[in-house]
């Protein structure tokens, strides 16, 4: 067991109430971007009868435009939440702020486990909690899995620590099953657990070592299996990205070390270029890190940069997973990948300064100072999520042109009707997205139906709903309004068509 474990309460109760404090001001905050599909429109919340439901349908099983994954337990709190406090904007921000502090307790207890210094853990875990990459993961509503994931990960690799027995193992792979519910990135805990057998075992570069951990790499490869071949269509997102974009995904590296180390102008949907070589500037600085990292790993011996070689390897199997889908630029994916290089970077610099004498106190007061400064900024990111306009006008100030925040600025709109707004918005959209977007076409289509003399405007009504429904044959948000749209019309048969073809996309969503 660790020394010093009598102060690890009193300093757990402190990385509480930092995390409360830099979030307090989140409570009043709107609800955003899907927060308005998993949660205000989200049938199965409005009763304990769509209990089972949530385990047998997809998160956006309400919109069959969006993203389709399958994650029950984040679905079952939101359940839980709404039938405690309804639609209450603060206890679904309270759920995130309370699972943050709870991962960031998590972060100092998995420090521990792995014998680092107190003072140092408390420290990285306090860094790492309150710095503002890691609003997204909060103060967004919708994010609740990343954390929901990550506190079971870093749960499972607490257990398995410090000897990796076949007792803690199952124990271990129960967790992992917990957090595949909770989001697919768990699929990584395998190397997730390994990289901490690296860590502390004098085997590390025995490869039959790591044959221990096959109940995990069982639990990965059905998850895998069970994931393509039994879930709906549509239902096994995310897609896996094709080679083209993996040197987009070579790019994210160094943007991602300057998000941590330089956390200016943040927010949602940033633009990345898909590269068809690895010639550009970006590709090749992050095959330079990638390769950087392999070297240190590789030749690491025990010595005081090793809880650095191991941070690396806990940041490269945490965010390995998000190098596989197509959109793979996120601050919240850097949710729990961040966690292990922050405690690793933290202990091999402390470790340093004690071998070459450093003053420490002073190392300590700039530490405390940085995580000061970082709780400052993620106070001050999270006003941009308070209103919507604001939030999404703050994208479009960076200079990104993403179509998805052009069409929730128009739904925006068109709750507060102003519908000629709505309707520009959505135009936007479909440009950007090259007519793309179901959705888009769809919230058009609504804004156009409220607006005076709509009846003159039925042709292009039907056109915008059409269009969704070619776009996404499943949508049954346009199907729908095309029923309803025939019944005004007087076409009894074309209604029956669309309202049949609605129940069928609700029952292809079960399984």
């Amino acid at each position: 067991m660790p020394r010093n474990s009598c102060v690890d309460i009193p300093l757990s109760i402190l990385l509480v109430c930092a995390v409360m404090a830099a979030y307090a001001n989140v409570y009043a905050n709107a609800f955003l971007y899907d927060d308005n599909i998993l949660i205000v429109h989200n049938q199965f919340l409005r009763n304990w009868d769509y209990l089972r439901d949530l385990f047998r349908t997809s998160l956006f099983a309400g919109n069959p435009d969006a993203s389709a994954y399958y994650r029950p337990l984040q679905a079952l709190l939101y359940l839980l939440v709404f039938q405690t406090a309804g639609l209450s904007q603060v206890a679904f921000h309270l759920l995130n702020v309370v699972l943050h502090a709870a991962n960031a307790c998590m972060v100092y207890k998995l420090g521990r486990k792995l014998d680092f210094k107190p003072v140092v853990v408390f420290l990285a875990a306090l860094l790492w909690a309150l710095h503002p990459v890691q609003t997204e993961a909060v103060t967004y509503m919708s994010a609740t899995a990343d954390s929901l994931y990550a506190f079971f990960c870093l749960w499972g690799a607490i257990v398995l620590l410090p000897d990796f027995t076949p007792r803690r193992m199952l124990a271990a792979a129960l967790l992992m099953i917990f957090g595949l519910l909770s989001k697919e990135s768990a699929i990584s805990f395998p190397l997730l657990a390994m990289s901490c057998f690296y860590l502390m075992s004098d085997k590390r570069f025995d490869l039959k070592s790591y044959f221990r951990f096959w109940p995990l790499l069982v639990i990965a490869g059905t998850y895998v299996f069970l994931h393509f071949a039994f879930l709906p269509h549509g239902l096994a997102a995310p897609k896996v990205a094709g080679a083209v974009d993996k040197f987009g995904s070579l790019a994210t590296l160094p943007r991602y070390l300057g998000f941590l180390l330089l956390p200016r102008h943040l927010h949602m949907e940033y633009d990345l270029p898909v590269y068809s070589d690895i010639w550009h500037a970006d590709s090749l600085a992050g095959i330079g890190l990638a390769v950087m990292a392999t070297i240190q790993i590789l030749r690491e011996r025990p010595g005081h940069s090793l809880p650095f070689s191991w941070g690396l390897c806990w940041f490269a199997a945490a965010l390995l997973p998000s190098f596989l889908v197509n959109a793979f630029y996120y601050e919240h994916w850097l949710y729990l990948p961040s966690a292990g290089l922050f405690l690793g970077t933290a202990q091999s610099a402390a470790l340093f300064m004690e071998r070459h004498g450093t003053l420490k106190r002073g190392s300590v007061a700039l530490m405390l100072l940085l995580a000061f400064g970082a709780g400052l900024l993620t106070y001050r990111q999270n006003r941009i999520w308070r209103d919507p306009v604001v939030f999404y006008t703050h994208i479009f100030a960076q200079g990104e042109t993403a179509a998805r925040a052009h069409v929730n600025l128009g739904v925006v709109y068109l709750e507060r009707g102003e519908y000629e707004k709505a309707a520009a918005q959505e135009r936007i959209a479909i440009t950007n997205s090259n007519d793309t977007l179901a959705t888009a076409q769809n919230n058009l289509a609504v804004a156009l139906s409220l607006m005076p003399e709509r009846d003159r405007r039925s042709d292009e009504i039907q056109t915008h709903l059409l269009r969704a429904v070619e776009i996404n044959p499943d949508f049954y948000p346009a199907l729908d309004a095309l029923a309803l749209f025939y019944d005004r019309q007087g076409d009894a048969a074309k209604a029956e068509i669309y309202r049949e073809r609605v129940e069928g996309v609700r029952r292809k969503l079960r399984f």
